[in-house]
C-alpha cells in the first residue's frame, strides 16, 4: 500500500462565492502537509490572474503562498490537463450551491460534475472548509472490486491528516461503512477487507480501522446519516468510472450522498482505487 504524499495541491476556482470554501481547504492542507498549492481558473481574459490573488486573498492566503494559474479552453478538460502536467496528488473543487439551495437539483454545476468524473487524482468536493486534522473519516463501500482500494486512499488520507495525539486530540478514525440490510453476511465480508487493508498499511497508518453495516433501502441516505450522527470530518466514495455522461461515472450513491451533506467528500476515480488495490 502506498503512503500518501501531498506535495501538490490543485483547487479550481470560478471566483465566486462558492469556491471560497475549496480555496480555504486547499491552503489548510498545504500547511497541514506541506503542500504547494495552485490555484487555477479557466478563461479567455488574462486579466483574472488579478481575480484570483483577489479571491486567494479572500480564503486567507498569505500573497505569493499560491501559485496562480488562468488557462484556456474547456473548463474541466483543461484543469485535468493542468493537473496532469504539474502531478497534481488532489483536485479541490466548491460545489455549484449549497445544498438547502440545491433543492432537488444536481449540487455540482456541469463544470464540476465532468472535472470530478473525468480526473485521474481524487477530487475533493467542499461546500465547508475541511477540518484538520481528521478525527473521523468514513468511507462507504459496496463489497465490490472498489472497495479495497477506496479504503487504501481513505486510510492514506486519514494517516496523512491524522490528529497524532497533538492539543488532546482522540485518534482518527477511519469507519468502512457498507449499506445493507443483509448486515451478518456483509458485516463478515467486509472485515475480510479490511483485514487486508490493516495487513498492507503495516504499522505507518497511526488511524484506527473499524467497520459498520446500517440497514438503509437508499445506499446515499444510509451513508448520509451515519456521516451527520457521527460527526463526520471526511467521507470518501469511490467513483464508477462507467455509464453514459458525468452523472453515470459519478454513481448514484456519490451523486445521492452529495445532495444530502455538506460535509466535505472525497472522491476515488477507478484509476486510483484499482493502483491501490493491486
Amino acid at each position: 500500500m502506498k503512503l500518501l504524499t501531498l506535495r501538490t495541491i490543485l483547487a479550481a476556482t470560478d471566483l465566486d462565492e462558492g469556491s471560497l470554501a475549496a480555496l480555504a481547504t486547499a491552503r489548510e492542507l498545504g500547511e497541514a502537509a506541506g503542500a504547494h498549492i495552485h490555484l487555477v481558473h479557466v478563461s479567455n481574459d488574462e486579466r483574472a490572474t488579478n481575480a484570483v490573488a483577489t479571491s486567494a486573498r479572500d480564503a486567507g492566503f498569505p500573497a505569493g503562498a499560491a501559485s496562480v494559474h488562468v488557462v484556456k479552453g474547456d473548463p474541466s478538460h483543461a484543469i485535468n490537463v493542468l493537473g496532469d502536467r504539474l502531478g497534481a496528488d488532489a483536485i479541490l473543487v466548491g460545489s455549484h450551491r449549497k445544498r438547502h439551495e440545491a433543492r432537488g437539483r444536481q449540487l455540482l454545476g456541469s463544470t464540476a460534475l465532468a472535472l470530478v468524473t473525468n480526473a485521474s487524482v481524487p477530487c475533493m468536493v467542499v461546500v465547508n472548509p475541511l477540518r484538520l486534522p481528521l478525527c473521523r473519516v468514513l468511507a462507504g463501500v459496496e463489497i465490490a472490486d472498489s472497495a479495497e482500494g477506496t479504503l487504501a486512499v481513505a486510510l492514506s488520507w486519514a494517516s496523512a491528516l491524522r490528529a497524532q495525539g497533538r492539543g488532546g486530540a482522540p485518534p482518527t478514525v477511519l469507519t468502512a461503512l457498507h449499506v445493507d440490510r443483509s448486515t451478518e453476511d456483509r458485516r463478515s465480508a467486509l472485515d475480510e477487507i479490511l483485514e487486508k487493508v490493516r495487513q498492507e498499511a503495516g504499522n505507518w497508518a497511526g488511524a484506527a480501522i473499524e467497520s459498520a453495516v446500517t440497514d438503509n433501502a437508499d445506499a446515499a441516505s444510509g451513508i448520509a446519516e451515519y456521516a451527520r450522527a457521527n460527526d463526520t470530518d471526511m467521507v470518501v466514495l469511490g467513483t464508477r468510472g462507467l455509464g453514459q455522461g458525468a452523472v453515470g461515472r459519478l454513481g448514484s450513491v456519490a451523486a445521492g450522498v452529495m445532495q444530502k451533506i455538506d460535509t466535505p467528500i472525497l472522491l476515488v476515480p477507478p484509476a486510483m482505487w484499482m493502483a491501490h488495490a493491486t
